[in-house]
C-alpha cells in the first residue's frame, strides 16, 4: 500500500534511472511491543539529472503523505536521508606495476619514492576454478542443520564489483566434507533469491 501511494505521488517515474521499495524484515504473526511490530521499509531513488530528483520532486511528495498515509508509518527524521548526492561505481580493472608511482609519506614530511619491482609474473586473467572435488566423499553419516560457525568459518568481501567469500576448517575430516558439498551450484542455493544470474567461480579451498 505504501508503495502504491509513493508511485501515485511521485506521478511519472521514468525520470528515474532506480526506484526500489524494499521490505527489511517481517513484524511477528502477534507482536506485543512496538518493536517487534516494526519493520524497515526503504525507498531508494536514483537519476542521471539531478534536477530529476530534487527534494521538491522526490523528498516532500513522499512526505506530505505522513498525515494521510498508511497507519502507523513513521518516516525517517534524518531527512538528509532523503536529499540527492552523488554516487560513484567503480570497477576492477588490471594496469601495469610500472604505471603506478608507489610513494611513502614519512611523519618528517619527506616522501620516498619505491621503485617497481624488477621481476613480475602475468597471471591469467580466468583463475583456475572447482566446481566439486574429483572424488566426492559422501558417506559422512546423520545429516544435522546447524548455523555457520559450528564447524566452517566464512568471511567475505569484494574487489571492486566482484564479491568473494571464503570459507575455512580446523580438521582434514571437515575439510573434505566440505570440498564435496560446496559447489557452484549450492552456492547459487544459498543465494537463493539473491542470486542475480552473475558468473560464480570456484577456486580450490585451502586445509588451513
Amino acid at each position: 500500500m505504501i508503495e502504491l501511494q509513493v508511485r501515485h505521488a511521485l506521478g511519472e517515474t521514468s525520470r528515474f534511472s532506480v526506484l526500489d521499495f524494499t521490505l527489511n524484515g517481517s513484524a511477528a504473526s502477534d507482536p506485543i511491543s512496538q518493536n517487534s511490530a516494526t519493520v524497515d521499509f526503504r525507498i531508494l531513488a536514483q537519476a542521471q539529472e539531478l534536477s530529476s530528483i530534487t527534494p521538491d520532486k522526490f523528498l516532500r511528495p513522499i512526505l506530505d503523505l505522513i498525515m494521510c498515509g498508511y497507519p502507523g508509518s513513521t518516516f525517517n527524521l534524518d531527512f538528509r536521508l532523503g536529499l540527492p548526492k552523488p554516487i560513484f561505481e567503480y570497477y576492477v580493472t588490471l594496469l601495469p606495476q610500472t604505471e603506478i608511482r608507489h610513494v611513502v609519506h614519512l611523519s618528517n614530511g619527506r616522501h620516498m619514492l619505491i621503485e617497481s619491482p624488477k621481476v613480475t609474473k602475468l597471471f591469467p586473467e580466468q583463475q583456475p576454478r572447482q566446481d566439486v572435488t574429483s572424488t566426492p566423499k559422501t558417506d559422512f553419516g546423520e545429516t544435522v542443520r546447524g548455523p555457520l560457525g559450528w564447524l566452517v568459518h566464512g568471511r567475505s568481501g569484494d574487489k571492486g564489483s566482484n564479491a568473494n567469500v571464503g570459507f575455512w576448517v580446523r580438521h582434514q575430516d571437515e575439510y573434505e566434507w566440505l570440498q564435496s558439498i560446496l559447489s557452484v551450484g549450492s552456492m547459487k542455493e544459498l543465494l537463493a533469491d539473491e542470486y542475480t544470474g552473475n558468473q560464480i567461480v570456484k577456486v580450490l579451498l585451502i586445509l588451513l
